[in-house]
């Protein structure tokens, strides 16, 4: 008896793990999510894993239960109640379990659509079979029950919690935005997802029924009589599936597709610089690697690199947020002319009259490719992929973390963090680094200019095993891990034990990338690649870890968030050593091109590095105003102007010399020199920012898909 049950219920968990990651496989047919090739095995193994294990305990349970009964009538009843209930509610809450972003900024899960009327549709299909099963008392096919019959009441159960949850994200952006809706084009859209609603959860007990009462007692026949061949031939057909979906996923395809040929020129025609790669490692501060940091043990590839390359000590981001800093940096251009930030534009778009770099080194013979994770402000939509012959800037799987209904395998992966890049709306490094060597399969050995950009040192900071230093010394990691954020939501945690925390977690992100950057430095060394190649590593801008009580970035313009590392390496390390002499990132454009000895456009900002004794930052905000930074010799002014034209803030001065981490504003020990910032500042804005528009300016409206992207990085907030 022992035997029997506990087999049943391992052989009915087996295959509840296989239903359950067909289910779970939905959320990756979305087209534009790009999914890491281990994770449909990793779902797999995990389910048959977690549910082979609940069978198990239900087999005990219900051995328990009836020990000393030598006949089995009601056994059908019983795995109703030891079997069928612990999956419901199992299924039902895990998978709606919220998973805590590790940051102080909470990014909202998309809400439940029916305030989890689910369980009450699902409650109904228990006592519906239970009652079945009670009252009639069952012997299926004069045979001891099977739970492996309760695989239909289970199949219902999960299309209602997976519908039901969200199917605002089935409707649009999941497997059945592909199915025809014609008959719901007439209704009126305040009563769509109603009317959507109502119409899924009748079809799923219309189905449940029909199934249950036509299909049943054929299925009986085959579960009760070849119960292993039938979990055998269900096993193989998800592995097929998942199979399938790897090896034909659109998303994961984008970044080795072929360049159209005749794009290029030969080697052997004139180009100085055959292989140009470009390395933005988004919201990476200066100070956070050993580089610049002697301190620190965190970017040991990064100081291997250093010795190659020239290291400048003193570059300033043009702003304090993704979308700008990259158009300056690929434009040469200030914000203020380049105009791609909001207040200056109600959407900012770059606009098609400036020239990229992309565009130049396409115009020159370069093959030209990017691999973007910051797929949010970095989306064509901006106009910022102008010129890449190849621009694939995917989603990540863990888009679907801030679904209200998720994988039981995420919150597991919090939990533990393992394999937690399945969290990450966006790619992480190990992604980019594989579809980089794949995309240099078709553009070596022609020029090629490469682009690619890492945000692994983005919030939320969670790096993986073994480079999450915060818990080295803890017996319970992930238990600190939740304290720390429980006491963060009561208001309850120590700032500095917080803000050690989360610098903790920051620095092991570091870590992380530098060990990726590693392996992508040593395939191209293999591929023969990196003596002759023109290497740049930088980053858009910095984040701020707590610092004058701020976190993030696009808030301020701290030094945490405007001094950003810039590392080139040129050809065959013709230069190398320390650059001292302050340098804005938007120079990088002239660099690159005067080393490159190609053309610029004319009427351009950017200087070579060195030639410039100030740099200026900007930032523009509807909620912040106007923030601009200056930076000349030892001095750092900031001036702020609210959108009225007012003064919202004070201005602040720094004497960075002596106090690198401005925790003293000394505006008012040196006047002079304040006021003389302040007219160059005005100068600049003369020269620079003519012709902006007014702060009086309101946003355009994002459309549904750009939203959805920025909500999941988690630059906006919303219901």
């Amino acid at each position: 008896m022992f035997q029997d049950r506990i087999v049943k219920g391992l052989l009915s968990g087996t295959v509840t793990g296989l239903l359950v990651t067909v289910f779970d496989t939905l959320f990756i047919l979305k087209e534009t999510v790009y999914v890491p090739s281990l994770y449909p095995f990793a779902l797999m193994s995990f389910n048959i894993l977690f549910w082979a294990s609940i069978g198990g305990l239900s087999g005990i349970l219900l051995w328990m239960q009836g020990r000393g009964q030598k006949r089995r009538e009601g056994e059908a009843y019983c795995w109703v109640l030891y079997y069928l209930l612990p999956f419901v509610i199992i299924y039902g809450v895990l998978g709606r379990v919220p998973i805590p972003p590790v940051t102080v900024i909470n990014r909202p899960h998309n809400p439940v659509f029916d305030h989890h009327l689910s369980f009450v549709w699902a409650a109904l299909i228990l006592f519906f079979v239970g009652y079945y099963y009670k009252v009639y008392k069952v012997k299926e096919a004069g045979e001891s029950f099977s739970p492996l019959l309760l695989s239909l009441e289970q199949v219902t159960v999960m299309g209602l919690f997976q519908f039901c949850s969200n199917p605002d994200y089935l409707r649009t952006g999941g497997f059945l935005s592909r199915l025809p809706l014609y008959p719901f084009r007439s209704i009126p859209p305040e009563h769509l997802m109603t009317v959507w609603y109502a119409v899924g959860v009748l079809c799923m007990f219309g189905f449940y029924l029909a199934a249950f009462f036509l299909l049943r007692p054929f299925l009986n026949k085959i579960v009760m009589r070849r119960a292993y061949g039938s979990t055998a031939l269900l096993f193989f057909s998800v592995a097929a599936l998942l199979v399938m979906i790897v090896t034909v996923n659109p998303a994961e395809m984008k970044g080795v597709r072929d360049i159209p040929p005749g794009t290029a020129r030969s080697l052997h025609e004139d180009i100085h610089v055959p292989y140009v790669i470009l390395i933005v490692l988004d919201t990476l501060r200066a100070d956070r690697l050993s580089v610049y940091n002697g301190a620190l043990k965190t970017s040991e590839n990064l100081e291997t690199l250093s010795k190659d390359a020239l290291v400048f000590e003193e570059c300033i981001a043009p702003s304090p947020w993704t979308l700008p800093a990259h158009a300056s940096l690929f434009t040469g251009l200030y914000v203020s002319e380049h105009r791609c930030e909001f207040l200056i534009s109600p959407l900012p778009i770059l606009s098609e009259e400036h020239t990229t770099l992309a565009e130049i080194f396409a115009a020159n013979g370069y093959k030209t490719a990017a691999l973007v994770s910051n797929f949010g402000w970095l989306d064509p939509k901006f106009n910022v992929d102008q010129g890449f012959q190849v621009y694939d800037c995917s989603r990540n799987i863990g888009l679907h973390a801030l679904q209200p209904f998720r994988p039981i395998l995420f919150l597991f992966s919090y939990l533990t963090n393992r394999y937690s890049k399945i969290l990450f709306s966006y790619r992480t490094a190990d992604d980019i680094n594989r579809e980089a060597l794949n995309l240099l399969q078709t553009l070596y050995p022609e020029p090629f200019f490469l682009f690619l950009n890492y945000m692994d040192t983005h919030t939320p900071y969670q790096p993986p095993v073994p480079f999450d230093r915060s818990f080295l010394d803890k017996q319970f990691p992930q238990a600190y891990r939740l304290t720390q954020y429980l006491l963060r939501l009561l208001g309850k945690e120590d700032k500095g034990t917080w803000d050690s925390y989360l610098l903790s977690q920051y620095d092991g992100e570091v870590a992380y990338l530098d060990n990726q950057l590693g392996e992508l430095f040593s395939a191209l060394k293999e591929r023969g690649i990196y003596d002759a190649a023109l290497i740049v590593v930088t980053s858009d801008h910095g984040e701020l870890l707590g610092e004058h009580g701020l976190y993030e970035h696009h808030a301020n313009m701290y030094e945490g968030v405007l001094k950003v590392p810039l590392m080139i390496k040129f050809p065959f390390s013709k230069r190398v050593g320390r650059e001292k002499h302050l340098v804005n990132l938007k120079d990088v454009f002239a660099t690159l091109l005067s080393i490159c000895d190609l053309p610029g456009p004319g009427g351009i900002s950017a200087e070579p590095p060195g030639s410039a004794s100030s740099a200026v930052a900007e930032l523009y905000s509807f909620e912040l105003g106007e923030h601009r930074a200056l930076y000349d010799d030892t001095f750092k002014y900031m001036e702020y102007r609210a959108s009225n034209g007012k003064e919202k803030r004070n201005a602040e001065l720094y004497d960075l010399t002596n106090d690198p981490h401005e925790r003293e504003n000394v505006i008012e020990k040196y006047p002079e020199v304040a006021s003389a910032m302040q007219t160059k500042l005005r100068e600049w804005v003369k020269l620079h920012a003519a012709g902006e528009r007014g702060p009086e300016m309101s946003p355009a409206p994002l459309s549904r898909e750009l939203e959805e992207n920025l909500k999941a990085l988690g630059y906006i907030t919303g219901e």
